[in-house]
């Protein structure tokens, strides 16, 4: 499967109560030593929403209907990273999230100038309400951005349900 980009993923009454949920000024934010690893120098905030085979956080409830939107079987891991603005964008290094088969989600919060890139060259404009879907194995990385305060996706791996036949 290729990159699966889908505008206007949620009616707008839902995708605006989740995005000023993760941009209210008492949300949560955790800081992390890494973007793609613990060792990149780079810095990111992030809410982990629910990893462990558990939720992690009491907003994770709020994202039950966007996961039966997309078919969720079972999450493997989701979380919330906010990238501040920078002066020039700054692209984080190539990753892969799981070391096995499933799938990668990244649901972009705001519209701005930073972007996913993948090690295909193909990239993921960062547009507000957009949803990228692709298989574990492709090699991706964000961006900062600098035309908006903040970068904010919310990442989420998991298996998608079996459609029987």
């Amino acid at each position: 499967m290729d990159i699966q980009i889908i505008d206007n993923y949620l009616d707008q009454k839902y995708f605006d109560e989740i995005a000023n949920t993760f941009v209210s000024d008492s949300f949560p934010w955790f800081i992390g030593k890494g973007v793609s690893n613990d060792h990149d120098g780079q810095r990111q905030f992030f809410h982990y929403l629910y990893r462990d085979n558990a939720p992690n956080s009491n907003y994770f409830a709020l994202l039950h209907p966007m996961l039966d939107k997309m078919n969720v079987a079972s999450v493997i891991r989701m979380k919330a990273n906010l990238v501040p603005k920078t002066n020039k964008i700054i692209k984080h290094d190539f990753h892969r999230d799981q070391n096995f088969k499933c799938k990668i989600a990244v649901f972009y919060l705001n519209t701005n100038n930073g972007y996913t890139h993948f090690k295909n060259g193909k990239t993921v404009k960062s547009v507000a309400n957009r949803m990228a879907i692709f298989d574990s194995d492709l090699w991706h990385g964000g961006t900062t951005c600098t035309d908006a305060h903040e970068r904010i996706v919310l990442n989420i791996n998991y298996v998608e349900k079996i459609a029987l036949k």
